[in-house]
């Protein structure tokens, strides 16, 4: 099974997602922060809380004040602090400037900061700054495992994708597996629905035609 075919498979079935809806580099970024541990819906309604959103805004604002804007994406008071680290970083290096920077080098600085895992700083990698990354999250290991891919780590998963995939397709890719794993493969999978049957060892297993 060709990594291109999934893509090609999941892309006819789903169309363009259009990821990462945002208004500025800087929202994304932050956006990367308080997606962790909670939904994309209780993210919208913080970020509907900051708008608009501006580098002087986020330096201004008072750490209490932000955590009360953001209090619906859950743990406010780390994302707050996490917040405040990369504003910092951000008063050093320019988003231009991390732009034009070697894509190694910037996320050593992204994983230096505070509460910044590998996932936020390869989702700030690739939707804010345009840099070739793949986003592993959850929904990637178990979409894989499933179709029997035998890779497990995080840095193992993301060099498979980098080396089966142009870096053109990993902004759309991780996009329609996020949609893949909402709609048929969760947790408790819908199987006999699913677009990557045909290709999925997990079915093979479970299921007859």
């Amino acid at each position: 099974m060709k990594l291109l075919n999934v893509y090609r498979k999941l892309y006819s079935e789903f169309g363009p997602q259009h990821w990462w809806p945002a208004d500025n580099e800087l929202e994304v970024i932050i956006g990367a922060i308080l997606t962790q541990n909670t939904s994309w819906k209780n993210v919208e309604k913080a970020i509907k809380n900051l708008k608009p959103i501006s580098l002087s805004k986020m330096r201004s604002i008072s750490r209490k004040e932000l955590e009360n804007r953001i209090r619906s994406s859950g743990f406010y008071k780390q994302k707050a602090e996490r917040i405040k680290a990369i504003v910092k970083l951000l008063d050093k290096y320019s988003i231009e400037t991390l732009k034009s920077m070697p894509v190694d080098k910037v996320r050593q600085l992204l994983l230096s900061v505070k509460g910044i895992g590998k996932e936020t700083a390869d989702s700030i990698l690739l939707y804010a700054l345009g840099k070739g990354i793949f986003v592993v999250d959850a929904y990637t290991k178990r979409i894989f495992n499933r179709l029997g891919f035998d890779i497990s780590g995080y840095e193992e998963v993301r060099k498979f994708v980098e080396t089966n995939l142009p870096a053109n397709y990993y902004n759309e890719f991780h996009a329609l597996l996020v949609k893949l794993a909402k709609e048929y493969c969760r947790k408790k999978p819908n199987c006999r629905k699913c677009p990557l049957k045909s290709y999925c060892s997990f079915y093979k297993q479970h299921y007859k035609e």
